[in-house]
């Protein structure tokens, strides 16, 4: 399909497409293509289509002729506006909901108002006044709460007030007795150590007598300190020497003075001569052997270096023996590479100088193996196109037999057909009469015209699409015989093979070219490699000759060296060794001497200061200087034991004094605790002060007695108050919990009257925008059951009907009219889309459908005609100009077609345009302008003519 319009006085393209042209065509119209057939062009077989649709189906072509949307727009904006109110008034009844239960929540912690009785419940229904109730019934009982919190408070903090008096009287109490028995025991602990502190007077006493012999046992003291330091000196000094001396060559050794004494000497070990010239004489032959051994060093170094040379020498002939082994079984293996490597270079050379045959014989199997797998695909669309060319061929002959079978039926019954063509008055075209006494009828299934032009029609399109498909066979068959001649009728798989091998060879002959020039050199290397070798054999073997002559003249050098300097070394792990050994044994000869002599004059030093101390001792009546020693003290220790025997001295004057008044306080506080039992308090110390003596040994235990039993009151009153205490933190969280409610029901008091308040005139909007809704959608109090759309479509189809009257009573001479009903009518349907026939001969009113063929034809032409003059003289609906019938007009009789073609004329005079299609011969003569169908096996032409015209189908149009 090609649509275009004009602009600007040329035709331009608009689609080629189906689908989009009938949409331009739809939008340019302003009807479907349903709706064009029913109030345009009026089609064979449907035209009583729109006077027996369904109300539903007449809504749709109403809506599409005259402007619903906005009574649609206003029906979806009332049903939307209803939605929004609602939904407005479920989120208000959500929070009066959420309120509600907020209440419940806080209405938990209140008591039942008796036994058995439960809180009241939630109301279930939205009466402002029954939530109201109930919110005040859970504010009474909050009330009530905190009424009797605040007693039980208050009995509470006179309860607490008490414990605490009682407690407070225990603590004080207790705490005078644990006073009493504190300085009780404080004076038990003084008069326990007053025999400590006699004693640290007589040394106090002993050390005061020994301070004038200080300057003298000090002097003393510090001699015997250096004899002592000397002595351990020598001692470790004569240790290291024998640690030394691993050959025990000292000639000399350390031993006491005398049995029992602790003074040192040094003695020889032969019991003879002097230790001192012994030592003396033992360090220089120690010095001198030391002296020697450095000099031997210095020949050590060469033996070393002559050792070091031979491991290098012996090294390097290790590794020039691998070498020279390496490099012989290289030489050994050099002929046979050679021979190789010549192998392969001959042979590479060779499939080298394949490689343009190679390519070529790759090209020739390449074009092949495509010509063989275009032969298997030809032979498929070969096969194809044959079987297709034979169906085709059988479908001509079969269509061929059809057009022949219906010719001949046809020119078996021409005379009907002639026959039909045939009116009064108008002569014969076989033999010139006027008059048509007997025509031939047609049979039953007499062969019109049209159908032997469709067989025919049928038949070229056949052959036609026959010789296409001739046409390709034979073009595949020459493809699929060129490519059979290039593979030689051998298969797919047999060249592809063929190809295998041909790639295979290709490559090979490749890689020989391009591997040969790397043989080439690789062959020359070798070549050269050879020689290099035999030169390197050569030279590595004159070079271990020599290393052999050196290696044998090292070892003996060496070995002659060990011998002279092992026997110099002795036991030790070297020279040096033994000579540092040999010098730190003489230095440790020389500081035991040394050190013997200091220790010598350091003990007649202080022997001689031992004397004059005796003496002293003696004269100040001590008994020895060891006694003198250790009653001295010194100045830290000596005020340290004057202070302690004056805090003594004042700690039992000061317990004395606050033994007795801790004793009155004591006798107070038991007297003011009344909890104390009246049997027990015998034992309390009462008039302490004057009847019992502050050195009674049983008071501290009397004391302890009395403060056990103030403990267990005072633990007692502990308890009770506790307990108080949480008495009054429970009425405490009580009341404040009682108030909370109080003040959280007061919040929400407020908060629902303000929701409920906000609810009352939502409640009203939503039930109004939900009538007026459902109102208007055919619901509710519509009696009509009508939404607002088909009651305005219904009032225009009123007008319609009204028009169609006046066209359908001058059609059926006044007997026909129509009724619009607004009954309800199949199930669920609306109402008010209905259309009834008014029989003014019989006077009743009955549905389209009971007429007649003929009165079907005028009642559906009159109604078209209304609903063209309707929509023509709405404002906003579409201007129906023009109006084809076809068909219909021949179950009329004379004076019905007479009729109707009457309303057509004046229709046409009023500027309509009418078309008809027609086979019925008495409008020939009122058509004044025809337009002539004529069809044949080429195919239809059109004529246009103001005289009638030989008989033919014909599109009528004035």
């Amino acid at each position: 399909m090609h649509v275009q319009r004009a602009v600007a006085g040329a035709w331009e393209p608009v689609s080629t497409r189906l689908d989009e042209g009938g949409d331009f065509l739809q939008a340019q119209v302003g009807l479907s293509p349903e709706q064009f057939w029913q109030v345009v062009l009026l089609p064979q077989g449907e035209f009583a289509e729109f006077l027996r649709a369904e109300p539903d189906q007449r809504a749709k072509v109403l809506e599409t002729l005259f402007d619903a949307r906005r009574f649609t727009a206003v029906e979806d904006w009332l049903t939307e506006h209803a939605r929004a109110t609602r939904a407005t008034l479920t989120q208000a009844q959500d929070t009066v909901d959420r309120l509600l239960h907020r209440v419940e929540q806080v209405a938990r912690g209140l008591p039942a108002t008796g036994r058995g009785a439960r809180m009241p419940p939630r109301p279930e229904s939205e009466d402002p006044d029954d939530i109201r109730a109930y919110l005040s019934g859970q504010r009474a009982a909050a009330i009530a709460q905190l009424i009797a919190a605040a007693a039980e408070d208050e009995t509470t903090r006179k309860r607490l007030a008490a414990a605490e008096g009682g407690r407070d009287r225990a603590r004080r109490a207790l705490r005078a007795i644990q006073r009493l028995l504190a300085l009780c025991r404080q004076r038990d602990f003084l008069a326990a150590r007053s025999e400590q502190v006699a004693d640290q007077r007589t040394e106090l006493s002993a050390a005061l007598a020994a301070e004038p012999l200080r300057p003298f046992l000090d002097v003393d003291s510090a001699n015997w300190k250096r004899t002592d330091d000397a002595a351990v000196d020598l001692t470790n000094v004569h240790s290291n020497l024998i640690r030394l001396d691993v050959a025990a060559q000292c000639p000399v050794r350390l031993r006491s003075a005398a049995r029992g004494s602790d003074q040192l000497e040094l003695r020889t070990i032969s019991g003879s001569g002097s230790a001192g010239s012994e030592l003396r004489r033992w360090n220089r032959v120690l010095r001198d052997e030391a002296a020697r051994l450095e000099h031997l060093e210095s020949e050590w170094a060469t033996v070393t270096a002559d050792e070091s040379m031979l491991a290098v020498v012996r090294e390097r002939q290790v590794s020039r023996q691998a070498s020279l082994a390496d490099l012989r079984a290289l030489s050994d293996r050099l002929p046979t590479a050679l021979a190789d490597l010549e192998a392969r270079r001959d042979a590479t050379r060779l499939a080298a100088a394949g490689v343009e045959h190679a390519a070529a014989t790759l090209t020739a199997a390449q074009a092949r193996v495509e010509a063989a797998a275009r032969a298997a695909a030809l032979a498929e669309l070969l096969g194809t196109a044959e079987a297709e060319h034979l169906a085709g061929q059988r479908e001509a002959l079969g269509a061929k037999d059809r057009w022949l079978s219906l010719r001949e039926n046809r020119l078996a019954g021409i005379a009907a057909e002639l026959a039909g063509q045939l009116s009064d008055g108008r002569d014969c075209p076989v033999c010139g009469s006027l008059e048509h006494p007997s025509p031939a009828q047609p049979a039953d299934a007499a062969v019109t015209a049209q159908d032997e032009h469709a067989a025919a029609d049928r038949l070229d399109r056949l052959e036609q699409e026959s010789a296409r498909v001739a046409a390709r066979v034979l073009e595949l068959r020459r493809e699929y015989d060129a490519c059979c001649s290039v593979t030689s009728g051998a298969t797919l798989a047999a060249v592809r093979k063929e190809l295998s091998a041909a790639v295979t060879a290709d490559a090979a002959a490749k890689a020989a070219t391009q591997l040969l020039p790397e043989l080439v050199r690789e062959y020359v290397d070798l070549v050269a490699g050879r020689e290099d070798v035999t030169a390197q054999l050569g030279r590595l073997t004159e070079a271990q000759a020599e290393d052999r002559t050196t290696a044998k003249e090292l070892t003996a050098r060496v070995g002659s060296g060990h011998q002279r300097l092992d026997k110099a070394r002795g036991e030790d792990a070297s020279l040096t060794a033994r000579r540092v050994r040999l010098s730190a044994l003489a230095d440790a000869a020389e500081a035991v001497e040394q050190a013997a002599s200091v220790h010598a004059g350091a003990e007649a030093v202080a022997l001689h200061s031992r004397g004059e101390v005796a003496d002293r001792v003696q004269r100040h009546g001590l008994r020895s200087s060891e006694a003198a020693v250790a009653a001295l003290l010194d100045e830290r220790s000596r005020a340290d034991l004057i202070e302690t025997i004056r805090e003594h001295e004042d700690s039992q004057t000061g317990v004395s004094a606050e033994l007795t008044s801790a004793a009155e306080e004591a006798d107070a506080a038991c007297v003011e605790l009344t909890e104390l039992p009246p049997g027990r308090l015998t034992a309390a110390p009462v008039g302490v002060s004057g009847q019992r003596p502050m050195t009674s040994a049983p008071l501290t235990e009397v004391v302890c007695d009395l403060a056990d039993q103030v403990a267990e009151v005072r633990a007692r009153l502990d308890r009770e108050h506790g307990a108080a205490v949480l008495a009054r933190d429970s009425a405490v969280a009580a009341l404040s919990r009682a108030r909370g409610i109080g003040g959280q029901l007061d919040e929400l008091q407020v908060l629902l009257d303000q929701a409920l308040a906000e609810c009352a005139p939502l409640l009203q909007a939503s039930v109004e925008s939900a009538a007026l809704a459902a109102l208007v959608t055919g619901g509710g109090a519509n009696v009509r059951k009508m939404r607002l759309r088909s009651y305005v479509l219904a009032a225009r189809l009123e007008q319609v009907a009204a028009a169609a009257t006046a066209r359908l009573r001058q059609m059926s001479g006044g007997r026909f009219g129509f009724v619009h009903s607004d009954d309800l009518r199949g199930g669920n349907r609306r109402s008010g889309l209905s259309v009834d026939i008014l029989d003014s001969h019989t006077g009743t009113q009955r549905p389209t459908k009971t007429l007649s063929g003929g009165e079907s034809f005028m009642a559906s032409l009159a109604l078209a005609l209304g609903l063209a003059d309707v929509v023509t003289a709405e404002s906003g609906g579409i201007a129906l100009d023009t109006l084809f019938v076809d068909e219909g007009f021949g179950s009329l009789d004379p004076a019905s077609l007479d009729a109707v073609m009457t309303v057509l004329d004046e229709l046409r005079q009023g500027g309509r345009v009418v078309g008809i299609v027609s086979h019925v011969e008495e409008l020939r003569s009122r058509v004044p302008m025809q337009l002539e169908i004529h069809t044949s096996s080429h195919g239809s032409t059109v004529d246009q003519s103001d005289v009638p015209a030989a008989p033919a189908d014909r599109l009528l149009a004035g």
